[in-house]
């Protein structure tokens, strides 16, 4: 139904849709997709698609500028160095954000409180970081009586919350109608003053990874709205304004045909990259450490004597002696940074290529990455 109600500003009137609690509506779950197969042959190396993605999945800058800043700047800052790149220095914070999302909800009964405190996770630097709305909010336009679709007024918004967390909480064995109606109906509330779009994309992964029982090997299906540039996305909402389950179901139907798809050529990738690194090795039998290194390019490409200081704790000659033995075999290419001045790092060309041919399917661009601060 929908709430008619003043904007004091303009002192026009406007309309909120105020939505059906999950629990009181009739949902057609057997038209809902069921769960897709993914291809079950383990890869060779690991590789994780949800940390690959978070730079997509983050919100805020990553959603806008973001998108323009490459692997390579970001393999930078996941490195530790202080590149003087505030770009891509928030898109990797806001990614690390989604991945701290993600864990928070593995594991925990969910409430109201876990929900809150994800919402902080995700967006701290908002004055009503954690907390359920107590303003009207509202999508496009300039105010509630000009925008294109306007969520529950305040005084509704909490028993609908309330509802909302309890039809997820009780849920002991997830399906993807589920997973599908809980994330509508918390966009159709939009509980939070911002932050909503990257709550719910964690809320995405999440549900739909209990739903399909995976093992986490693919492409998010959120991600087909942008690459779809969000066409047919804001439809679900209306769709669901009419009661209409069918086209909310469609629209998730596709996406995760498309998740299919794209997880295929995902697995050929990294699979294509691993056969290249193994083609440079030839009959060579690598170091212990060197096969170590080796195994981490796939998901950090670029790394530093000081990367590899800290994070497998070999002195300074140790790192030393296996990056030099990685270049000898041509895994790796050496280069100097601008800033911080003369700064040696090591990239993997095979890897590098494979994630921007990645890139390059998720949004059907031509893939192209520039190469930030290296010279």
């Amino acid at each position: 139904m929908y709430l008619t109600k003043i904007w004091p500003a303009t002192h026009a009137e406007y309309q909120c849709f105020i939505p059906p609690g999950l629990s009181e509506q009739r949902i057609p779950f057997q038209q809902a997709p069921r769960a897709p197969t993914f291809a079950k042959a383990p890869l060779p190396v690991a590789f994780d698609y949800s940390r690959f993605l978070a730079r997509y999945l983050g919100g805020g800058v990553c959603l806008k500028q973001g998108r323009t800043v490459s692997r390579r700047r970001l393999g930078l800052i996941a490195a530790g160095l202080a590149t003087a790149d505030p770009l891509a220095e928030s898109v990797h914070e806001q990614a690390e954000a989604y991945l701290r999302g993600i864990e928070l909800l593995q594991g925990q009964p969910f409430s109201q409180a876990l929900l809150c405190q994800l919402h902080h996770t995700l967006d701290p630097h908002h004055p009503r970081s954690g907390r359920i709305r107590e303003v009207q909010n509202w999508i496009g336009g300039h105010s509630p009586d000009s925008a294109n679709w306007v969520p529950p007024s305040p005084e509704t918004l909490h028993r609908l919350v309330g509802d909302w967390c309890q039809y997820v909480r009780e849920v002991s064995l997830w399906n993807i109608g589920q997973a599908i109606a809980c994330t509508t109906q918390f966009i159709c509330l939009h509980p939070f003053n911002d932050g909503n779009g990257r709550v719910n994309r964690v809320l995405c992964d999440h549900l739909f990874r209990l739903s399909m029982a995976s093992e986490g090997r693919f492409v998010s299906p959120i991600l087909y709205r942008l690459s779809q540039r969000h066409k047919g996305y804001f439809d679900t909402t209306t769709a669901l304004e009419d009661g209409q389950w069918q086209g909310v179901f469609a629209f998730w139907q596709r996406a995760l045909d498309w998740s299919v798809a794209i997880s295929a050529r995902f697995d050929d990738c990294v699979l294509s990259a691993h056969r290249q690194v193994q083609q440079q090795l030839a009959m060579r039998l690598p170091s212990a450490d060197a096969a170590t290194l080796i195994a981490t390019l796939y998901q950090q490409p670029i790394t530093t004597h000081q990367q590899l200081m800290r994070q497998q704790r070999w002195p300074i000659e140790r790192a030393d002696g296996t990056l030099k033995e990685l270049l000898s075999y041509g895994l790796l290419t050496e280069h100097r940074l601008r800033h911080p001045k003369g700064q040696r790092v090591f990239e993997c060309p095979m890897v590098l290529a494979a994630w921007m041919e990645m890139d390059a399917l998720l949004f059907r661009c031509d893939g192209s990455q520039d190469r930030g601060n290296q010279t």
